[in-house]
């Protein structure tokens, strides 16, 4: 069950361009550290701990430190988007392994247990930028919907052009290999209130 967080002490009187004018006066030597915490009417140990550098990305409602900037995370929830309206939908736990691959080989010093987010994560994440988890649509509406067949026999032919030359030992079929692409069996995040459908594999030139 998520759990609701309850601002435990009044927010600061100052804001987070204050903060950040202060900071900046301060390391380009324009005024002590003692005065730009007058000036601004900022505690000196917290201009302090960000003049030397050792507090993280701040929020914008002046609450605790957030684990990946708001850019960072409004590029991958437009990623999200980008792949769901493509027919590639990617379910909740996709969606975690992607932020936990971004965390780790960027090495960012994280809350998340073993680099990966959580499910309060996901669904402050889902909230904040418009996303929701949704069954995809059958894979053959998707197709007589979106897909020209025009396009489709196209594709079948460069096939046949490339996969003439391909050893019969490094070609699969999908299908006798028991990969399960049920669409309908996993949820996908996108975009809220719009549609979704995720492409898989298919009974060939038939649409």
């Amino acid at each position: 069950m998520v759990r609701k967080y309850m601002r435990k002490k009044a927010a600061p009187a100052y804001s987070k361009n204050e903060l950040k004018e202060a900071v900046q006066a301060v390391q380009s030597g324009m005024v002590t550290l003692y005065r730009a915490a007058l000036l601004y009417k900022i505690p000196k140990a917290t201009l302090f701990t960000h003049v030397r550098g050792k507090r993280g990305v701040k929020s914008n409602t002046g609450g605790r430190t957030t684990a990946l900037s708001h850019d960072v995370e409004q590029r991958i929830a437009d990623c999200i988007k980008t792949l769901e309206k493509w027919g590639m939908g990617l379910s909740k736990k996709e969606v975690l392994q992607l932020i936990g691959r971004y965390v780790n080989e960027n090495n960012l010093v994280t809350p998340f247990k073993n680099g990966i987010p959580g499910n309060d994560y996901f669904i402050r994440f889902k909230n904040a930028f418009n996303l929701s988890q949704k069954k995809p649509q059958s894979v053959e509406v998707a197709r007589k919907r979106s897909m020209d067949p025009f396009v489709i026999y196209n594709y079948f032919n460069i096939l046949k052009e490339h996969i003439q030359n391909v050893p019969a030992s490094q070609i699969y079929n999908i299908d006798e290999t028991s990969f399960c692409l049920d669409p309908s069996r996993t949820k996908v995040v996108g975009e809220r209130g719009k549609a979704a459908h995720r492409t898989t594999s298919g009974p060939g030139q038939k649409i």
